[in-house]
């Protein structure tokens, strides 16, 4: 397939590369060789992993605020399996602020993978990612302490679970995600930010069911309904809320807000999109086409998802 897919790459236009490369989440590149090369990397990347079903778990990586959410990814449908958010200092460091000794970040960590494999949807997973965390603030040239903290703990969870836990294990860009999940034409009005956006949108999947990009699971099928139910009760003009329907309490998970739900919720739909992209791809190649039609998929494929995402702010 790598072969094939190079061959009609090289006959495809820089919008449409730029739309493929979109669709199954690689990095973009300036120049159109390397864009190509970005695109048979990621390519194999989806080979290499994909099967099915499959369960998808993605952290967002967090001290205070880690969430973790799992999808059963099966037939381009993803079912939610577990969603939540952990407070590791108050769960695996008694409450305490975690310092930056080497040996007390890698004690929290090793506790904190640990117990999440103890989870039976988890301990299944055959696919995680991590959110990339950044190495500095944009107008500033000295790294935090909370930043470097942050990297730590993205790449201890990374280290335990692929080498002690010998999990499939991959990186996932923020930037590339939120491009994914919203569209330009919304992200381009200045009277609005992307983390507003990608909390608007996840709400609308869970409250609204727009787009149906997720289906629930009996559990949280059923705390929504105990949610909806009691907020209508007591205020309907109230915000709904992921962190309350979820039913999480303060401070074990985290600090009431739902930006980190969202995140890992939709760094999860983001990959199992990639991978129905190229499950798609691979059935598609199987027939000899030609540049033509590969670029008619893309086109179609690309338009189809906006308008799905579309839906949703417009609902």
């Amino acid at each position: 397939m790598t072969q094939v897919i190079r061959q009609l790459c090289n006959q495809l236009n820089t919008a449409t590369l730029t739309k493929l490369a979109y669709l199954i989440g690689a990095k973009q590149g300036t120049k159109k060789l390397v864009r190509i090369e970005n695109i048979i990397q990621q390519i194999q990347l989806l080979q290499q992993n994909e099967i099915s079903p499959m369960i998808i778990t993605s952290i967002d990586t967090g001290i205070v605020n880690c969430s973790i959410t799992s999808l059963l990814y099966q037939d381009n449908k993803s079912r939610l399996l577990y969603w939540d958010k952990i407070n590791l200092e108050q769960k695996f460091n008694k409450g305490q602020q975690l310092s930056m000794a080497p040996g007390d970040t890698s004690r929290i960590i090793h506790s904190f993978v640990q117990n999440l494999l103890q989870n039976p949807v988890i301990n299944k997973t055959t696919f995680f990612t991590i959110e990339k965390q950044r190495t500095r603030t944009m107008s500033s040239r000295v790294v935090t302490d909370p930043i470097l903290k942050l990297n730590l703990v993205e790449h201890l969870i990374y280290d335990k679970l692929s080498t002690q836990y010998n999990k499939r294990i991959e990186s996932s860009d923020p930037a590339r995600m939120t491009k994914f999940m919203i569209p330009s034409l919304i992200s381009a009005d200045k009277s609005t930010n992307s983390k507003r956006l990608r909390i608007d949108l996840v709400r609308s999947m869970i409250f609204q069911n727009i787009p149906s990009l997720i289906k629930l699971d009996t559990a949280y099928q059923s705390k929504l309904t105990q949610y909806t139910h009691t907020k209508s009760q007591k205020s309907r003009t109230r915000s709904n809320s992921i962190f309350d329907m979820l039913q999480l309490q303060e401070p074990i998970n985290g600090v009431r807000k739902d930006d980190d739900l969202t995140d890992s919720l939709l760094h999860a739909i983001s990959w199992s999109q990639w991978f129905n992209t190229y499950h798609e791809l691979h059935n598609l190649l199987t027939k000899k086409v030609e540049s033509h039609q590969l670029s008619s998929y893309v086109d179609t494929k690309f338009n189809q998802w906006q308008h799905v995402i579309m839906k949703s702010f417009k609902s």
